[in-house]
């Protein structure tokens, strides 16, 4: 009766070490020892942790919602924006004359790099240049391209040209070609002396891929005065 007497005290105590196990639960993050005292199994309940987490990280399953004043902190759409733009994501463009000849510069160094011109093109068709403005942005790109001393990534610089017909409006660009013939040869001359060998052999093979037969043929009488001569 004795040692029946102490096998009941023992088992109040285990009962009651159990309840307290409970009651303060596990340390943050660590569920509870899976523990079976007189046939009664421990609580396996998740409790939350004391700190937030991270944000957009959901909480696990089976997680207790932490107390008032332990929630996740909210994220700041700004901050989150800037984040972003570092981590390479594109930025939205306002064009303005100055700012995309800024963005050209760095278009056509990479396009000297990487060699794709579709890449190129689709990065002047995100600076969303306007219509009005596409011509004269034409010509300037056509003269950069021109001024390319280097063969192969001037014929790269061409194939570009060739593709911004794409992206601008068509009538833009012819508009833009005869700018360049009318207004930008005569003196590119002085400074590329191959300039005529150059139009003839890279521009217009090239022209003549994306641009129709009537829209050449609009080109003849600038091409003329310009180069002497036009190649049907």
């Amino acid at each position: 009766q004795q040692q029946q007497q102490q096998q009941k005290q023992q088992q109040k105590q285990c009962n009651h070490a159990l309840s307290k196990m409970e009651q303060y639960g596990a340390p943050p993050g660590l569920p509870p020892p899976s523990t079976n005292v007189g046939g009664k199994a421990a609580s396996t309940v998740l409790l939350a942790p004391a700190f937030p987490l991270p944000p957009g990280l959901p909480p696990p399953p089976g997680l207790v919602e932490p107390p008032p004043g332990l929630l996740s902190p909210k994220v700041n759409p700004v901050a989150a924006g800037v984040s972003s733009c570092k981590q390479g994501a594109p930025a939205a463009f306002e064009y303005t004359p100055q700012a995309f000849r800024r963005e050209l510069a760095n278009i056509m160094r990479e396009l000297r790099l990487h060699k794709n011109p579709g890449l190129a093109v689709g990065q002047v068709r995100i600076c969303g240049v306007p219509q009005h403005r596409q011509a004269a942005e034409f010509a300037d790109i056509l003269t950069r391209s021109a001024e390319e001393s280097r063969g192969p990534a001037r014929r790269t610089c061409m194939a570009f040209v060739g593709g911004l017909t794409k992206a601008f409006k068509r009538e833009e660009c012819i508009k833009g070609l005869h700018m360049f013939f009318d207004e930008v040869y005569p003196d590119l001359c002085t400074e590329v002396l191959r300039l005529p060998n150059i139009v003839m052999t890279e521009l217009m093979p090239t022209l003549k891929v994306v641009l129709e037969e009537g829209e050449l043929s609009a080109l003849q009488s600038s091409l003329f005065g310009a180069v002497g001569c036009y190649a049907a």
